[in-house]
């Protein structure tokens, strides 16, 4: 997914091939399309950090697919606007390059509700992000 010879390794030492890359920007562009890049990247973060915690699957496909989690999951070979889904690329490359460290390793959620109640709450742009649910 690196266009450079020397890959950079993110914070959570995952190498995605070109088609989880895909599947992931997919899964960006559905739930975050409308939101500024941090947003975007913040949502790739999460799922991420899915991946490396005890509490969900140690694969990509196994945490997107998940029961009750990514209703977006549905619509992964829907038809995209490209210019959208270009901007959700790039910025999952971004995350998936370590150019970005937008909320920690502890946040494993994200909604367009509120979270009030919840541990570290943080806000970005119409998400909302939190360490529990």
């Amino acid at each position: 997914y690196l266009s450079h010879k020397k890959r950079i390794l993110n914070r959570w030492k995952i190498k995605l091939s070109n088609k989880e890359v895909t599947l992931l920007s997919k899964i960006v562009y559905h739930e975050a399309r409308g939101e500024c890049n941090k947003g975007q990247q913040a949502v790739a973060e999460v799922v991420l950090n899915r991946i490396r915690s005890k509490k969900f699957p140690n694969t990509l496909r196994g945490v997107i697919s998940q029961s009750g989690q990514f209703a977006s999951y549905r619509l992964i070979n829907k038809k995209v606007n490209k210019r959208e889904y270009n901007v959700c690329k790039k910025n999952v490359k971004k995350v998936l390059n370590g150019n970005t460290n937008i909320i920690s390793k502890k946040y494993l959620y994200f909604s367009m509700g509120g979270h009030s109640g919840h541990k570290g709450v943080k806000r970005i742009g119409c998400h909302q992000f939190c360490r529990t649910y």
